[in-house]
């Protein structure tokens, strides 16, 4: 079992990466003790690596220091307003072949007034498999605005009228003296993100955000969107993982998540696919004009077991185009701890050499 959380692309001062490092470690070894038994679903139907999401983004959304949930970004008329997704892929019957493998969606956007957006996204997943409702109308796989909080309030998801913290409205106000200040403040604050392998071979992704500081009420971001925000699947030898953060616009545009999960799943190192993946889809992408900001990071997990010894090795692969971006990561092994740490590139930007403002870091596991 393996899980793996970020916690935003953006600028991260020394001061915040140490209560983010704590953060992604907490929410790291909740998800892996969700996995391990410790289930807070009644319903054995959603997958230990959808409860492990479920749970490890919750703690990232519940704390004011992310931009999700509490505390996050305030909209034009000083609102919190969520988007949050979650995919995951299941292995399927004993053959492993193609079509028996299910992939499902869930998400939310633009949403108020609801504690965890990231647990509305995993009940419309795990109702979106039925298919149809109990009416004979198609079930929804994603809700925005007053219909996602309604639903939410009528399955019993928590609600919450406290969103809105003292530094969201502190962030808010710095538009009254300068654009430029709050869009400052704004590159420390972004999406967050877990990708999950669990005993059974099923793979998750989830995301949660609170958008853009100033955003146009009702605007929805990467996080809620399929193919943008949170990608999973498996082939006849992979099991793959991947979650986006940053300009959730552009992220829509150039489908970033989508095209680098097809590149781990087609090619052998992980790092070159994604390498070209992000400087030839993203930052060179035709689909974004000059005026784009071009800031974005991914994460993602490939998953290879060998048959001969049972050994599953896990190949962990972040990159982004901005100062700095944070992630966490525990495995099963024994005696493993949570890591956590930054990669950071101090120079973005200074350079038009695409390459340079591109920040690759990789960590290979193994898992007997």
């Amino acid at each position: 079992m393996f899980i793996a959380v970020h916690v935003g692309c953006g600028y991260h001062s020394e001061s915040s990466k140490a209560v983010l490092k704590e953060l992604a470690a907490k929410s790291c070894v909740r998800g892996m003790d969700v996995m391990r038994g410790a289930m807070d679903k009644d319903s054995q139907q959603i997958p230990q690596a959808v409860q492990a999401v479920e749970a490890a983004l919750s703690i990232l959304e519940d704390s004011p220091v992310t931009n999700a949930g509490t505390g996050s970004n305030l909209n034009r008329n000083g609102e919190v307003e969520c988007d949050a997704g979650i995919m995951y892929t299941s292995p399927g019957g004993v053959t492993g072949k193609q079509q028996e493998r299910t992939s499902v969606f869930g998400s939310v956007g633009a949403m108020k007034g609801i504690k965890n957006p990231i647990k509305v996204a995993v009940k419309l997943a795990s109702e979106a498999q039925k298919e149809e409702t109990g009416e004979g109308l198609v079930c929804p796989c994603m809700l925005a605005g007053s219909g996602a909080t309604e639903y939410a309030l009528k399955h019993g998801i928590e609600s919450s009228e406290n969103l809105v913290t003292e530094s969201s409205r502190k962030r808010l106000r710095l538009t009254e003296e300068s654009i430029q200040g709050a869009l400052d403040s704004q590159a420390r604050r972004d999406t967050v993100g877990v990708i999950c392998l669990d005993g059974s071979g099923t793979v998750a992704a989830g995301s949660s955000s609170g958008g853009l500081l100033l955003k146009v009420p009702g605007r929805v971001g990467q996080a809620a969107i399929f193919g943008a925000g949170s990608v999973t699947c498996i082939n006849d030898k992979y099991s793959i993982a991947a979650t986006t953060t940053g300009v959730g616009e552009e992220l829509i545009k150039t489908q970033l998540v989508t095209k680098g999960v097809q590149s781990l799943a087609a090619q052998e190192c992980p790092i070159e696919a994604l390498e070209n993946t992000f400087k030839n889809e993203y930052m060179l992408s035709s689909n974004l004009g000059r005026g784009a900001r071009r800031e974005a990071g991914l994460l993602a997990m490939r998953a290879m077991t060998d048959p001969c010894d049972n050994v599953t090795r896990i190949e962990l692969v972040q990159i982004h185009s901005t100062h700095s971006m944070g992630m966490g990561y525990l495995s099963s092994a024994t005696n493993d701890k949570t890591k956590v740490r930054f990669a950071e590139n101090p120079n973005v930007g200074a350079s038009e050499n695409v390459s340079k403002n591109m920040t690759l870091d990789s960590v290979f596991i193994r898992i007997e």
